[in-house]
């Protein structure tokens, strides 16, 4: 086995980026892994790693805090730094039934203009809203963070602000420019997500970020942050917008529900909905998009608990720029952007009936 320390790890992390690596793994008696263009593989040129160099080095790069978490809910997230390649990464530390694991995900330095990142027009609108909650929404390593990031450095460069974010850690790093920007991490600035949020509605925030909504307290903060004249962004692991509004509504105690409900209704602007999947010529990955937009109609099917209806609503609401994932994702095999066996292997059945049914593409 290799003798693992910040010095191998920092080796492995250079190694893994220019094999174009978005994410690390390191697990207790295995050889380090790494997500390439969206397929888990083994770094060959690095030996398996123990447990206990693993701790170790955990030791070595985090606070007391991070450890004491990691040793109390037997998981805890941080940011590091490699000087080696000057990249940061998030890096969430877990025990499994083998030991402990270290995942990192390498976080860009540079955050891509909103004018140039090739999203679809409606979300430069959707960033222009004065107040109301802002969802971005999609499974794990779907690029939410650096769409909110992108998202936050626009309105930075256009508008006079406060902005506040709330993160668990910080990834993107801004620099003020037109605005006021604040950030604050879980664990060294704020106890809690809920606790920041209480914090900033004291702060004078015009617009606030909340890295993750992952908690029932958390999220009715956030409605009443939005309720009240701030605009709110924040992130949950769905896989649809529908599924989003059902997460949050069910998130909550029975007799609340009708309250929830309400509060949404009336503070929804918009769910952006991301997955990536593979480019046909393998340099990357290509994002893929689903909107929905706060218009009346979805608020009435929110406050009358008709959240079945809402796919519906999307699907013919294409004039208010609201866009479908099936849609999008039709286009982007038309392009030849993507493979269609790859999106296929991604989509659940129902989905791939509804494919089947409505293009020939597949």
């Amino acid at each position: 086995m290799s003798i693992f320390n910040k010095d191998l790890l920092d080796q492995i992390l250079v190694k893994a980026q220019i094999s174009g690596a978005s994410d690390v793994h390191i697990s207790t008696d295995l050889q380090p892994h790494a997500r390439i263009n969206g397929d888990i593989l083994k770094l060959a040129d690095f030996e398996k790693i123990s447990g206990k160099d693993i701790v170790d080095t955990i030791g070595m790069i985090t606070s007391k805090y991070v450890q004491t978490k990691l040793v109390n809910d037997f998981q805890s997230d941080f940011g590091y730094y490699n000087e080696k390649n000057k990249t940061r990464y998030r890096v969430n530390a877990f025990r499994s039934r083998i030991g402990f694991c270290l995942a990192f995900r390498q976080l860009n330095t540079k955050i891509p203009e909103l004018e140039k990142a090739g999203f679809p027009e409606i979300i430069t609108k959707i960033s222009n809203l004065e107040k109301g909650l802002i969802l971005v929404c999609g499974p794990t390593g779907s690029g939410k963070t650096t769409t909110l990031a992108t998202i936050i450095d626009y309105l930075n460069r256009k508008k006079r602000k406060h902005i506040i974010t709330i993160e668990d850690p910080i990834e993107y790093l801004y620099e003020p420019k037109e605005s006021l920007i604040d950030q604050r991490e879980v664990g060294k600035n704020v106890l809690s997500f809920a606790d920041g949020l209480k914090g900033a509605l004291r702060e004078d925030p015009d617009i606030i970020l909340i890295g993750e909504m992952r908690d029932k307290e958390t999220i009715k903060m956030a409605l009443t942050a939005a309720e009240t004249g701030h605009l709110v962004f924040g992130t949950l692991h769905t896989m649809s917008a529908s599924k989003t509004i059902d997460r949050i509504i069910d998130s909550c105690d029975v007799g609340e529900k009708d309250v929830i409900r309400s509060m949404l209704s009336t503070s929804l602007q918009a769910i952006i909905l991301q997955t990536l999947f593979k480019k046909n010529d393998g340099s990357g990955r290509v994002p893929a998009f689903e909107v929905l937009l706060g218009i009346n109609s979805v608020r009435n099917l929110i406050r009358e608990n008709k959240i079945y209806q809402i796919d519906n609503i999307i699907q013919t609401s294409s004039k208010f720029g609201m866009i479908s994932m099936d849609d999008y994702i039709e286009d982007l095999v038309k392009k030849n952007l993507v493979d269609k066996y790859d999106v296929m292997s991604r989509i659940s059945k129902i989905d791939e009936e509804k494919f089947e049914s409505k293009s020939s593409i597949f």
